[in-house]
């Protein structure tokens, strides 16, 4: 995956890790070239970047600039892994699920808007509706998107029992949606909530 973005004033390229090029992951110990110039010089630190799909989080990882050029390139390491507790972090929230998380969430299943749509009983419109914030998912289709996750993934900690224990309808259904909290995600050698 390579996507190239503004961030601010800067450019970052983003790609997930390819550890068979990557002198960082200490495999074969080959440098990455800049994409720009070609240059195997790389400054590394760790920096906060926002998680576009989700923009009440905050992925702290690796940034390398370009020594010769100043091209910036954010690698994202083990999507895999930070997609799954992402997921599962957000099954286990509170509040009823903002647009943006039902959008992660139906994706991180695998499923089209149609689809995801047809399994809910619902129409693509209402679904396209939830995902773009101009109304709320219902109690019913929060549950069952949540139950879907918590079933579809392998991990299986987090069951039928968790998602009992969250709070009851207390909204209407036209009540605004409540703004997702703010979560740092770190990356040293795993994915964790950072405090």
């Amino acid at each position: 995956m390579y996507d190239r973005h503004h961030h601010g004033s800067r450019r970052i390229s983003i790609r997930e890790r390819d550890t068979s090029r990557d002198c960082l992951a200490g495999e074969k110990g080959e440098a990455m070239n800049c994409i720009e110039c070609g240059s195997e010089h790389w400054i590394e630190e760790m920096t906060n970047v926002p998680f576009r799909a989700l923009p009440s989080v905050t992925l702290v990882i690796p940034v390398r600039r370009c020594a010769e050029c100043g091209d910036e390139e954010v690698v994202i390491p083990n999507q895999e892994a930070l997609f799954r507790l992402l997921a599962h972090l957000l099954i286990r929230k509170g509040d009823r699920l903002a647009g943006a998380e039902v959008r992660f969430l139906r994706k991180y299943l695998g499923y089209s808007g149609e689809r995801f749509a047809q399994v809910l009983g619902k129409r693509p419109e209402t679904v396209s509706r939830w995902e773009n914030d101009k109304e709320p998912i219902g109690f019913s289709s929060d549950r069952i998107l949540r139950l879907l996750v918590a079933k579809g993934d392998a991990m299986t900690e987090y069951g039928a029992d968790d998602l009992a224990s969250l709070p009851g309808e207390t909204r209407k259904s036209r009540d605004p949606i409540p703004e997702p909290q703010p979560t740092r995600l770190e990356y040293r050698d795993d994915w964790y909530q950072a405090a």
